[in-house]
């Protein structure tokens, strides 16, 4: 089996592509339990929210995080506020769920055979 991921890895460009988003996601995952903020810094929105709506939205969000006040509040209570753009987290969720089925496919069976 090991032979098989090697050989994956080294000549399917999309597989290892795969395995390294695998990492990361892995990776972030893990790091959020030694993380001193709550993984729930998400919010999320209905899909069926006009896009003016969403608009709107989105730059309130981000103008109420980069508002001078809420960033002195944020240093005097030893808060991080590094927001990401709605369009940035959007962008990569559509990256991810665009992975070829192909590839889901044959991840599912490489780790379907790890004991």
């Amino acid at each position: 089996m090991w032979r098989i991921l090697r050989d994956l890895l080294r000549t399917n460009r999309a597989f290892a592509a795969g395995v390294v988003l695998l990492g990361i996601v892995v990776t972030v995952a893990l790091l959020s339990f030694v993380s001193p903020y709550p993984p729930n810094d998400a919010y999320v929105v209905p899909p069926d929210v006009p896009p003016e709506r969403l608009a709107a939205l989105r730059q309130a969000f981000m103008a109420t995080l980069r508002d001078p006040a809420t960033l002195d509040d944020a240093r005097r209570l030893r808060l991080q506020i590094d927001p990401t753009s709605g369009a940035e987290v959007q962008a990569l969720i559509a990256k991810v769920f665009a992975t070829p089925p192909r590839i889901v496919e044959r991840l599912k069976r490489a780790i379907a055979t790890v004991p």
